[in-house]
């Protein structure tokens, strides 16, 4: 179950991902490191718009510190039986070429990758503090359908520029729910991803869909209110 979901979670497209070793018995550390100007309230150096560094001449200099701080997390346990007979699983190989234990594993790991996924997008979006951006979809007057689809990109810009004002960074992915990525899927510049690929079950509950040319990608979710959006930049 682990090697079928595991690859295919939405946080190692879009987050730092640490596996637990075997022997920690479902607890660790996380360990979060950060630089600091110690003269200036140890404040981060990723905060923009300093003069830290400016001084005069044969002033003592001022100090940079580096900051490790770690915390506990427990694991939790996502566990789930399947249940079938001897006589099922002869009858479904011998007349229809279904492995009946195959495919009841892969269903596990797909309701457990749901769950995780599902999981790790509402805490994104609870903890996502760069900002907000609104966009409505209702048409202004005197403007044409092709002109306004456009405006949505101009806000998603406008988000990439308080994630950049805050980290540094700049946006790489948007995870939407359906109203909006549908929005998204009509501007001019998005290009959508090939639709001849072979099905993967393990690619449906967070989708990629295609590309902001230029910009991002764009992913489909269910998992998230249908009108919003997160908007992710590389660590």
């Amino acid at each position: 179950i682990i090697r079928k979901m595991y690859p295919n979670l939405v946080a190692m497209r879009c987050a730092s991902v640490q596996p637990m070793p075997m022997s920690s018995g479902g607890t660790m550390n996380v360990f979060y490191q950060d630089f600091l100007r110690e003269d200036a309230g140890n404040s981060s150096l990723t905060v923009p718009d300093s003069d830290y560094a400016h001084n005069v001449e044969n002033a003592v200099p001022k100090r940079i510190k580096m900051q490790i701080l770690k915390q506990s997390v427990t694991a939790e346990k996502k566990i789930l039986m399947a249940s079938w007979s001897q006589e099922v699983e002869e009858d479904a190989m011998g007349a229809l070429n279904i492995d009946v234990e195959s495919e009841l594993v892969t269903q596990a790991a797909l309701e457990i990758q749901r769950e995780i996924d599902q999981i790790v997008l509402a805490e994104m979006l609870l903890w996502a503090s760069a900002g907000n951006i609104n966009w409505s979809w209702t048409i202004p007057a005197l403007t044409s359908v092709h002109d306004h689809y456009q405006t949505l990109g101009h806000a998603c810009i406008d988000m990439e520029d308080l994630i950049y004002g805050q980290r540094y960074r700049r946006g790489d992915y948007i995870i939407g729910g359906r109203r909006l990525v549908r929005f998204l899927r009509k501007m001019q510049e998005f290009k959508p991803e090939p639709r001849n690929q072979p099905f993967d079950p393990f690619k449906v509950g967070v989708e990629l869909v295609g590309r902001v040319e230029g910009f991002w990608d764009v992913y489909l979710t269910a998992h998230i209110n249908q009108d919003r959006g997160i908007k992710i930049g590389r660590a």
